[in-house]
């Protein structure tokens, strides 16, 4: 199994990570799953070049293995193995936004004072700003269209969005 960065240096080249039982890069086991990284200072001493970065794929040695591999979770990270962090998880957690979906209004509960609220459309057009300085705003959407909107919210702790459904 090989992962492919390619790169475009006025022609496209391709630097290899191949897993094989054998371990050419990395070892792949049959019948298991596994976690590999691969750091970007593989590709690097290959001679890549992250500037010039193009694209990347998965794939094989040979078009006669007849095996399937299946991939799940493929992160791309400046730290192996960091997902979600706490603060961020906390902060996200922090604003409530109900009744919704909504036929009217809908109320924003932060445990921070909002400072700002942008609410925009699904097509990305602005159609309400807030300054409340609250910890509880309300949204007066009864002229709102049926449709999905998006509030970027502001605190302390720094931005979220959140997905608002007028029915």
């Amino acid at each position: 199994m090989r992962f492919i960065l390619i790169a475009n240096n006025g022609g496209v080249v391709e630097y290899n990570y191949e897993l094989t039982p054998t371990g050419s890069n990395g070892t792949l086991v049959k019948g298991a799953w596994q976690s590999v990284n691969v750091l970007l200072s593989f590709f690097q001493n290959l001679g890549f070049n992250k500037t010039k970065f193009f694209q990347f794929k998965l794939g094989t040695s040979s078009d006669l293995v007849s095996d399937i591999v299946y991939f799940d979770n493929i992160y791309f990270s400046v730290n192996p193995g960091t997902i979600l962090n706490t603060n961020t998880f906390a902060q996200q957690a922090s604003l409530l936004a109900f009744p919704n979906p909504s036929h009217g209004n809908w109320k924003i509960q932060s445990e921070q004072n909002i400072q700002t609220i942008s609410v925009h459309d699904v097509s990305g057009r602005q159609v309400l700003v807030l300054t409340p300085n609250s910890s509880e705003v309300i949204i007066d959407a009864a002229s709102y269209p049926a449709g999905l909107y998006f509030a970027k919210c502001t605190t302390a702790a720094g931005s979220h969005v959140l997905k608002l459904v007028r029915k």
